[in-house]
């Protein structure tokens, strides 16, 4: 076991903030690092585990809130279906013991996609562990924001600027292969990521994981038109597409696409529309074209490559079909709970539930985010919250285009918006209620709150300095 680069920079960030400052503090840096999925503080080799710093964070924020919830002793409901889904995989999990002898064949999680006997395992329990710390964290953040306007926009913007962050440390990542400079051991030290060269993969294990970041995050910047940070969130669009056409992976092409055409059919309704929707698609294309003519491997492997995997005409294409067709078949020799979950991983999220969870796990899932969805689109068209409720009709869509790829669902930064989606229900449901009452001016106030910017204290603005270049010294030191 080893303290990394970035665990010697987190580990006193968060005891400071763990004993002297508000779990808030923990929160956002929770949500800000949620997407460094490869990253890790803590590496423990033996068991090939890394402790991510959003996982460090988000224990410490979970310590520090349950004395808030014990304090108040009162705690908002989780979503039924989504917490109906947690049991669900339990009970599947538990009847996967029954399966030991059975010689059913799925693929492995973590063993290059190698087939092997169902059995249940240590790895059935740690699969359902992350699973049940996303849920805690997604439950704690509903808590927290409830129906408070405010902290759900600090929270977003939060999240969006470390979508900022994170492509920046991807145009570094290019620097650092070009020119030989340190790169996985500051920013990508968890013992389960891997080189892959030219293919930009940033924070993430590799490049169709990082786009399953870069696809919904951009498709919230891109609606949600605030400053983040004291950036226009257009920016933070234009350096995530940047990334994701480095990461040549076909998750960020089909999810880029689908966000697209999604968008064209929602907004486009007059000529100025069309025009301007076209200039933009314009800007996006002369961006693609000068990438393209800086690289051309960059263009071979994102657009000829991907194009042969969705025909099944590489080695990649017919691989994914082949897991995909396996985990159907044995979805279906066990429909109702699946082979039990964390038992094994295929390359898509639908399969993947359906074998593992069976129908009943699946439909209870895929009923939360359809609803969310529903409640999304219900509200863009009322103009509640317009911005940010159009910015989670894209999250919500290009996270389900983007899970034909990419199985990990438990990433944290998707349960993160969860808790988001389901605080700004809660807050229309009070908006609602506002609306109902006849009551006075003072407190129609209340129901509606300001939507503040994060502002840090002019008292800690010296201690973060101080703090960067301990950061910087930390780097700079193990390079």
């Amino acid at each position: 076991m080893h303290i990394t680069i970035l665990g010697y920079i987190f580990i006193p960030l968060g005891m400071v903030l763990f004993f002297f400052l508000k779990s808030d503090y923990l929160l956002f840096l929770t949500v800000m690092f949620s997407g460094f999925t490869a990253s890790s503080v803590i590496n423990v080799e033996y068991i090939s585990f890394g402790l991510a710093p959003s996982y460090y964070f988000g224990m410490l924020f979970i310590i520090k809130y349950i004395f808030i919830v014990l304090k108040n002793k009162n705690l908002v409901k989780p979503n039924f279906y989504l917490a109906l889904f947690i049991i669900i995989s339990f009970i599947s999990m538990m009847l996967s013991k029954f399966l030991n002898n059975e010689g059913i064949l799925v693929y492995g999680i973590g063993n290059g996609l190698r087939l092997k006997v169902v059995e249940f395992s240590m790895q059935n329990i740690t699969q359902y562990m992350y699973l049940i710390f996303a849920f805690i964290i997604y439950w704690l953040i509903k808590d927290r924001l409830k129906d408070d306007i405010s902290f759900i926009n600090k929270i977003i913007k939060v999240y969006l600027f470390s979508g900022f962050i994170i492509s920046l440390i991807g145009f570094y990542q290019v620097v650092a292969y070009y020119y030989n400079l340190s790169f996985d051991i500051i920013f990508r030290s968890n013992p389960l990521g891997w080189q892959q060269g030219i293919r930009i993969y940033a924070v993430a294990a590799e490049p169709s994981m990082m786009a399953y970041f870069i696809v919904p995050t951009l498709s919230l910047a891109f609606s949600y038109k605030k400053k983040v940070g004291g950036l226009n969130s257009y920016i933070i669009f234009i350096l995530l597409f940047i990334l994701g056409v480095l990461t040549t992976s076909t998750t960020f092409l089909i999810g880029i696409i689908g966000f697209a055409v999604v968008y064209f059919f929602r907004n486009i309704i007059n000529y100025r529309t069309i025009i301007k929707y076209l200039t933009f698609v314009g800007v996006l294309v002369f961006i693609v074209i000068v990438i393209f003519n800086f690289n051309e491997e960059i263009r071979i492997r994102l657009w000829d490559k991907s194009i042969a995997k969705l025909q099944l005409n590489n080695a990649s294409g017919v691989s994914r079909y082949e897991v995909f067709s396996q985990m159907i078949s044995v979805g279906f020799m066990y429909p109702f709970f699946g082979v039990g979950f964390g038992s094994g991983r295929s390359t898509d999220l639908y399969s993947h539930l359906f074998a593992t969870t069976g129908i009943i796990g699946s439909a209870t899932f895929f009923i939360y985010i359809f609803y969310s969805f529903y409640k999304m689109l219900k509200y863009s068209r009322k103009n509640y919250l317009k911005e940010i409720s159009d910015g989670y009709v894209y999250f919500l869509f290009t996270f389900l285009i983007c899970s034909i790829s990419v199985p990990e669902f438990m990433f944290l930064f998707f349960w993160v918006n969860f808790g988001v989606i389901d605080s700004i229900i809660l807050s229309y449901k009070s908006f609602e209620t506002c609306n109902k009452r006849n009551i006075d001016k003072n407190l129609q106030k209340k129901c509606y709150k300001n939507i503040r910017d994060i502002k840090i204290e002019r008292r800690w603005k010296v201690i973060v300095f101080l703090y960067m270049f301990y950061s910087i010294s930390c780097i700079i030191k193990f390079m």
